[in-house]
Parts: structure tokens; sequence; C-alpha cells
């Protein structure tokens, strides 16, 4: 059992499991997850940021690596530049996406919790 989420698509409401998410993303760049994970929990303890902005600098960085990673490689699997950019640009939201909903998850579980409790004593 997994977590349900439920996407707005204009004439009606689909729900997708966590698992069904991840089948949209290639293989190849899965890596991201955890690099931009840690580069996000790097601007997080920079106190200069407003926490309001490492989401999108999270997601620039997320397409600008899958971007290059496609076009780089578009030679070897035979597909147009403008395609690889499309590619990169689809893969680079879900992987920022995908990373800020584990720390989402891991925050509001262990840090957000913790507050909550010690509130109630």
């Amino acid at each position: 059992m997994g977590y349900t989420v439920l996407l707005n698509l204009g004439g009606g409401v689909m729900a997708m499991t966590f698992q069904d998410i991840m089948t949209f993303v290639r293989p190849e760049v899965f890596i991201l997850i955890p690099v931009i994970w840690y580069i996000g929990s790097v601007l997080k303890k920079n106190k200069t940021l407003e926490n309001w902005t490492i989401p999108f600098i999270l997601l620039l960085v997320s397409v600008g690596l899958t971007t290059t990673w496609f076009v780089l490689n578009s030679h070897e699997v035979g597909i147009s530049v403008g395609l690889s950019i499309w590619n990169g640009v689809a893969q680079g939201v879900l992987i920022a996406m995908i990373s800020d909903y584990f720390f989402n998850l891991k925050y509001q579980s262990t840090v957000k919790r913790i507050r909550v409790e010690s509130r109630k004593i």
C-alpha cells in the first residue's frame, strides 16, 4: 500500500500511486534523485538563502543536469537535440519533484512530528 497522488487534469481527476509516478523516470537519470536531495540539504543549511528559493534552485539544477545528459547522449540513441532537450526538461522536473517529495516525507515524519509532539507535553 502506497501513497496516492491525485492529479487534476482539467477535465477530471486521476489517481496515481508513487510507483506509477516512478515508472516515468528514466533509469539513467534516477541517480540524480539523491544528488538533488543532497544539494537541497546543503542549500537548506545556508542561512543566506530564503527557504522558498531552494525548490526553484533545485529545479533549475535538475533540469540543467538532465538536459545536459540527454543532449550529450542524443547521438548514441539516435534522437534529435530538440527531443533531447524536451526529455531533459521533463525528466528534470520529475527528478526535482521526487527529490522534494522524499525530503518532505523525511522532514514531516521526523522534525515536524517531534515539534508537534513536544507541544503536547
